[in-house]
């Protein structure tokens, strides 16, 4: 009970944030405007940095905040038709596009958005992180996600321990997040002729696991999640370099 109180309030805060930031009524808390909803990821991000809330909390302020957005304002704003229709995309993996955020208001957190966008049978290449949290929400076309669990505390170099949480079809709105404490790794593969998903992270937050495998400057571990389960459910996923990520899992999956 105490977890949701705190969690309802910092949304709540997330979003009359906003509201005295741009100075709307009260009334505008309603509309959902791609403004009002920025700012409230940077109330959140505020919040995580100064230890307000934890990673956990935040995925579950994030998934409600991005399940509310107007995603037609959000693509308007995106410029998304223009985007889908001229962009040629790469045969293996995702093209990514930076997102110019000063269309969507002020940023005091440093969150750095970006578009991965897919042609079908290719992939955001499994993956797991360090010292960060991410939400991707749909934006269009499908994805096959799979999401795993991460043991860090019995982590070796060169491998890593997964247990499958997620393995489902989303589709525009919808919404995956991961930190180090829940849903650490994912893979999305495009299953419609074309697929796009939002990310927003929050990087280098404070060391809070031993964490045996540095990730990349992205903070970012490739890992192949295929092997088998042990009697507990639990995968030792081998960490692969990019290149091999890529070739082994970029393409037609």
């Amino acid at each position: 009970m105490q977890r949701q109180v705190f969690l309802q309030s910092l949304i709540q805060w997330g979003w009359i944030y906003a509201i005295s930031r741009l100075g709307w009524s009260a009334e505008s808390q309603k509309s959902k405007t791609v403004n009002a909803w920025w700012q409230g990821h940077q109330a959140l991000a505020t919040a995580l940095r100064q230890a307000e809330t934890d990673p956990m909390m935040w995925q579950d302020a994030v998934q409600t905040l991005c399940q509310d957005i107007d995603l037609a304002e959000l693509l308007r704003l995106l410029d998304f038709e223009h985007l889908y229709a001229q962009q040629q995309l790469p045969k293996q993996g995702s093209k990514i596009f930076r997102v110019q955020t000063e269309a969507f208001g002020a940023q005091t957190v440093r969150l750095a958005p970006k578009i991965f966008a897919n042609a079908k049978g290719t992939a955001v290449v499994p993956h797991v992180h360090n010292q960060m949290v991410s939400a991707h929400l749909i934006l269009a076309g499908r994805f096959h996600v799979r999401t795993f669990d991460r043991q860090f505390s019995e982590e070796t170099h060169g491998h890593v321990l997964l247990k499958p949480h997620m393995d489902r079809i989303l589709g525009p709105g919808d919404v995956l997040t991961m930190s180090d404490d829940r849903h650490n790794g994912h893979w999305l593969v495009a299953q419609s002729e074309r697929a796009f998903t939002l990310d927003i992270a929050l990087t280098e937050l404070p060391f809070s696991k031993p964490y045996a495998n540095p990730g990349n400057a992205y903070s970012m571990i490739f890992v192949d999640p295929t092997g088998p389960l042990s009697a507990q459910g639990w995968i030792e996923a081998p960490i692969l370099d990019y290149e091999i990520a890529m070739a082994r899992f970029g393409g037609s999956q």
